[in-house]
């Protein structure tokens, strides 16, 4: 029996969780899918084999948890580590990763349509793998900043296509299953790196990056015996190349703008010259994607509204998360006194609740709609966020004020974040799932870089209690774009599409 047939009888029984949602959303139609289920069940070598792919490429997700934590760990330390440049400049090792990912992650989509998602996958991981060695070994923080960037460029190439190198090795009734156990690897890293990773940036935080390079090298050597390299989609022509040529930098000084127009000053010649620069090489991108026959952005896809509305409502969700993250640990190590073990294990409390946040948004989006599961988790986080604005002072308070915020955040950000990925997805045709969520990926990350330059900029230098006001509308900053949210849910107003199970049939009308 085909794969939409089963998929009926799921939407029409109880739904259980998130990960048969998403598993209901991807499973790609295959008339042969009780033979490919029988040998499934009979071949144990396909099934390890199938496994071991799964858990190669879902390195990527593990990789990005542990980064993203071991750099907010970090930061505090490398401030005072390279304390004769600005805490604004080394910010910048957190938000140059985001910013070469962002730039580069429709490329690496486009690079692995055209030659092979495995090749791609493994010169990523290299990538990724030689520019955290360097960030573990870097005399000086240009240095680090550059090898940080160096390691975005590899994530943008892991994670552009790291799902769909598992994907096609499970068959249709499967999916669910492999999209479950993808999501438990986020849950399980977004855990444990914290505690961990705290415990050794507390003895080096050299040591602690160090340490990501076996796991690198481990997916590279792992990736080349058992990832299947796929065919290449036939495409009708050439890529455009001045997509190509323009589109990467334009989104990279964009992002720079964004980061660093604020210290450079929004009327200075500075940042009025690279922000002429970046408008004007964003719009010619803009001018290829609508004349150009194969472009490296696929504007069309924002006329599907659902898809446009929690694209942008995912992108301020990053944004609102990165800007909390990576300023929180700032003012419990320079103001609480926290050392970097606490501070570890009060990140993996605030992810405590986004384990039951996102089944439960399955739910909710099957009862009553996807807008409703991210309007509760965004309320959630502005609620999260003025209980942090007006309990939270320059004495820690852990039981009373970090842990009900951090609790809170935590589920807020689980259901909101997750559903509108879902959501985004949900109302794709088939045939564009691949080029919608690289443009969901490259939004987000783009969201989380101004997030983190935003949080940065609020902040300052400032010092002793200066630091918590500064922390403070960062904090307000974070409850305003989640607020801004829900002006992006306003576009729709279907409760029907948002409760679609499957993507739109190819050849639909958005």
């Amino acid at each position: 029996m085909g794969a939409r047939s089963r998929s009926g009888r799921q939407r029409s029984g109880t739904v259980g969780s998130w990960c048969g949602f998403f598993g209901l959303l991807l499973s790609p139609p295959m008339s042969d899918a009780g033979r490919a289920l029988d040998r499934w069940d009979t071949d144990r070598a396909m099934r390890t084999r199938a496994w071991t792919a799964a858990g190669v490429a879902s390195m990527s997700q593990v990789l990005y948890m542990v980064d993203a934590t071991l750099i907010a760990l970090a930061l505090p330390v490398i401030a005072r580590r390279f304390d004769e440049v600005s805490r604004s400049t080394v910010g910048w090792a957190a938000t140059s990763f985001l910013v070469a990912q962002a730039s580069l992650l429709l490329v690496g989509g486009r690079l692995g349509d055209r030659h092979g998602r495995k090749r791609v996958f493994l010169a990523g991981m290299t990538l990724f793998t030689f520019g955290v060695a360097l960030t573990a070994a870097a005399p000086t923080v240009w240095m680090l900043i550059a090898s940080r960037a160096l390691q975005g460029a590899g994530a943008a190439f892991i994670t552009s296509g790291a799902l769909a190198l598992a994907f096609p090795m499970f068959p249709a009734a499967k999916s669910a299953v492999l999209i479950g156990a993808w999501g438990m690897v986020g849950s399980i890293a977004a855990w444990t790196t914290p505690p961990i990773g705290a415990l050794v940036v507390e003895r080096d935080w050299r040591l602690a990056f160090a340490l990501v390079v076996p796991i690198g090298v481990l997916a590279i050597v792992l990736g080349r015996r058992v990832l299947v390299e796929q065919a290449p989609a036939s495409q009708s022509g050439r890529s455009d190349r001045w997509s190509f040529l323009i589109g990467p930098p334009a989104l990279g000084l964009t992002m720079v703008v964004l980061a660093d127009g604020g210290r450079w000053g929004w009327t200075s010649p500075r940042t009025i010259a690279v922000g002429a620069i970046a408008i004007a090489g964003v719009a010619f991108l803009l001018r290829r994607s609508v004349v150009a026959s194969d472009p490296l952005l696929d504007l069309s896809l924002l006329r599907i509204r659902l898809y446009a509305a929690n694209l942008a409502g995912g992108a301020l969700q990053q944004a609102g998360f990165f800007a909390w993250f990576l300023t929180a640990p700032l003012v419990m190590s320079e103001l609480w006194g926290w050392s970097i073990r606490q501070i570890g294990l009060a990140l993996a409390v605030s992810q405590v609740l986004s384990t039951i946040a996102s089944p439960l948004g399955g739910q909710i989006v099957i009862r009553w709609g996807s807008n409703a599961a991210i309007g509760l988790g965004t309320s959630v986080n502005i609620v999260a966020m003025i209980w942090a604005t007006t309990t939270m002072s320059a004495t820690s308070d852990f039981w009373g004020s970090y842990l009900p915020m951090a609790l809170l955040f935590g589920f807020g950000s689980g259901m909101a974040g997750t559903v509108t990925t879902g959501a985004a997805l949900a109302a794709l045709p088939v045939a564009l799932l691949g080029t919608g969520n690289s443009i969901i990926q490259l939004v987000r990350r783009m969201g989380g870089a101004l997030g983190v330059a935003a949080g940065f900029a609020l902040l300052g230098n400032a010092a002793g209690p200066a630091l918590l006001t500064g922390a403070r509308r960062a904090w307000i900053l974070v409850a305003v774009i989640h607020a801004a949210i829900f002006v992006a849910l306003a576009a729709t107003r279907s409760r029907a599409a948002s409760r679609r199970l499957e993507p739109i049939p190819s050849g639909s009308a958005p």
